[in-house]
């Protein structure tokens, strides 16, 4: 029976959790009286099935089983991880406490600290006076026990001891014996000495910690009101450490606390990852080759700023200025804004982005400008970006379109529901380090696990050292251009440019091009594999159809097209015109017919219009425009001589 439990061990390893329960069921049918191994193998299957709280009662019967110190520690930290997920933070206090009961050595400081980060999440002050001082001796530990053993003291009311803390923490960061400080650790002392402390004592701190010759590069680091939860996340990291190499080390540091930042708020990241700095452009990767696919990293909501939250301007030097709204809707997030800021700032991606930006290269060729954004329905919120020169560009404009090129939308109701804050407008949220993959059609997109309030992006299997890429959104070659400031030539599928006309039947028919996709499930069986090409919107009053877009697909694919025009026509077929087959064949077609003709029309008028401006236009700029046209010519008449 040993080789069950060791293939099923085995199948846990390569992520196979379905296939190890079934087999782990086989075992208990011969074995009615389950075995430690057991147990353990079944309580790691279904808590990676999500199954919380199955998962811990098995890890639970597994701790009862065994006598041996070091299986009974990892069954409760396992029991405190799945008690934590199912929102049972007192539970999760408890099995860690029993742990280190078990062990308090300073090998068990991580679980020491995890123990902290939950105290403190519930105001539990006398927990992290009992279980802190251990922390105190250890460098990579000292700081931030001592900021949390400051809060402590302070909610229970001692002045006097916060007061005590913060003195000798300041006197440890001068002499520079147990631990060297960063200026991002620096600031979360000044921080918590603002917050606790009188203002006298506070600003003597501040002076001991910032001589009049400190680098003025750390005024950037705005000076915030932390609480405990901002306080327990800024420990360095104790999970595995994710390589960031490059040759921009100002930008690496950078990354690397912000990796520390994320995982301390529990993000997963894979253990091969890599962030490769070159210059200010930044990547992912894989060091070791794969043959499955998998998850890649999973950040958690409480990690993810809300743009809302902060207020942005940006100086002389186009350097991004931040500082955090008094009423927050995730306030939790503050410290990875902070070092995004930082990031932003290092790598010059404001500048490089008013550089580069194709309807910012644009200043001065009006027409052109015209001419691109009118492929759009919503180009009324483009139209703001012209300027007749570059030296004209509005801050406001550069910081909405370089936000928009990075953030993601999330629904009033998500939000309100993660945060526990009224919210009745979409949110945008920032993505800490996911951002910094790039874009591929075809590879994996990102995705929202809404029970665990995570944001995961995916790998697919691969060579050792590949770049990983995601596909943003179902954007074709012009919103990229539009939202991302590049052309995506790789993919099979192209918006109609908005279009009214009139129909052979007589409709007067308005397309857009409408984001807005079909709900995949509520359409019938025929008609499931259109989902990404059906208008989200159909409407008709009388002889006006309105259509909120239709998809140009690639030549592969020509029936897509004429379905999806007459599952349109079908579904609002007001008078029963189209019940005659015949009728509609020819309706699709000549609908057809004048979309095909319209678009290849505007694309050759483009072309042209940009080849009167040669000279003039930025030749990155005038290189991705062109190849931008010719991809979409070249799509259309390939699609029209399958028709």
């Amino acid at each position: 029976m040993q080789d069950k439990l060791d293939s099923a061990r085995s199948l846990v390893r390569q992520g196979k959790y379905k296939k190890a329960l079934q087999l782990l069921k086989k075992y208990q049918q011969k074995n009615p009286h389950p075995c430690y191994q057991s147990l353990v193998l079944e309580a790691q299957c279904l808590t990676h099935q999500a199954s919380f709280q199955l998962g811990y009662l098995k890890f639970q019967q597994a701790l009862q089983l065994t006598k041996a110190a070091l299986e009974q520690k990892y069954c409760l930290e396992q029991m405190a991880a799945n008690a934590k997920l199912m929102g049972k933070p007192e539970d999760a206090l408890d099995c860690l406490k029993r742990s280190l009961q078990l062990d308090g050595s300073p090998e068990s400081a991580g679980q020491r600290f995890a123990l902290l980060q939950l105290a403190m999440a519930q105001n539990d002050t006398a927990t992290v006076q009992e279980f802190a001082p251990p922390l105190l001796g250890l460098s990579q530990y000292h700081l931030t026990a001592t900021l949390l053993l400051a809060q402590a003291a302070s909610h229970s009311g001692d002045g006097q001891q916060a007061l005590g803390y913060l003195q000798q923490l300041t006197r440890d960061i001068v002499a520079g014996t147990r631990f060297k400080a960063s200026a991002v650790e620096i600031q979360q002392v000044i921080n918590v000495c603002q917050q606790l402390l009188p203002e006298s004592q506070a600003k003597a701190l501040q002076q001991a910690l910032t001589p009049s010759d400190a680098n003025p590069a750390t005024a950037t680091l705005n000076p915030l009101n932390v609480n405990a939860d901002k306080l327990a996340s800024s420990v360095p990291n104790t999970a595995h450490q994710v390589e960031v190499l490059g040759n921009n080390p100002a930008a690496q540091s950078i990354l690397t606390e912000l990796v520390a930042e994320l995982q301390h708020r529990g993000a997963e990241l894979h253990p091969d990852l890599q962030l490769i700095v070159d210059g200010g452009n930044l990547s992912v990767r894989l060091k070791n080759a794969s043959e499955l696919a998998g998850q890649c990293m999973a950040i958690p909501f409480t990690a993810m700023p809300i743009a809302s939250d902060y207020q942005f301007s940006v100086d002389k030097h186009l350097n991004l200025q931040m500082q955090p709204r008094t009423k927050m809707l995730n306030p939790s997030a503050v410290r990875v804004m902070q070092l995004l800021v930082a990031l932003y700032n290092t790598c010059h991606k404001l500048k490089d982005w008013r550089d580069s930006y194709p309807l910012f290269a644009l200043a001065g060729h009006k027409a052109v400008f015209h001419k691109l954004v009118s492929a759009r329905s919503d180009q009324d919120k483009f139209q703001h970006y012209y300027a007749d020169t570059q030296a004209e560009l509005d801050n406001k404009v550069l910081l909405e379109s370089f936000f928009a090129s990075r953030v993601l939308g999330v629904a009033a109701q998500q939000i309100s529901q993660w945060t526990g804050n009224p919210c009745d407008t979409e949110q945008r949220v920032f993505i800490p380090i996911a951002e910094l993959t790039n874009h591929q059609t075809g590879a994996p997109r990102f995705q929202f696990n809404s029970h665990k309030r995570l944001f995961s992006s995916h790998y697919p299997a691969g060579p050792a050292g590949r770049e990983v890429f995601a596909q943003y959104n179902l954007d074709d070659p012009v919103l990229s251009v539009l939202l991302y400031g590049f052309v995506d030539t790789s993919a099979n599928w192209l918006y109609s440019i908005p279009l009214h006309f009139t129909s052979q039947s007589g409709l007067s028919i308005s397309l857009a091009n409408e984001l807005q996709v079909a709900d995949a499930a509520k359409l019938p069986a025929q008609l499931a594999d259109l989902a990404e090409f059906l208008p989200g919107v159909v409407k008709r009053t009388d002889q006006h159809l309105y259509l909120s877009k239709l998809v140009i697909p690639d030549a592969s694919r020509t029936d897509t097209l004429k379905r999806s025009i007459a599952a349109s026509l079908k579904v609002v077929d007001i008078d029963g015109r189209f019940n005659d087959p015949a009728m509609l064949a020819t309706e699709v077609r000549q609908i057809e017919q004048q979309i095909i003709k319209a678009n290849l029309a505007y694309w050759r008028e483009l072309s042209n219009l940009l080849s009167e401006h040669t000279d003039s236009i930025a030749a990155d700029t005038f290189e991705m425009l062109n190849s931008l046209c010719q991809f979409c010519i070249t799509h259309i008449r390939a699609y029209k001589s399958q028709c």
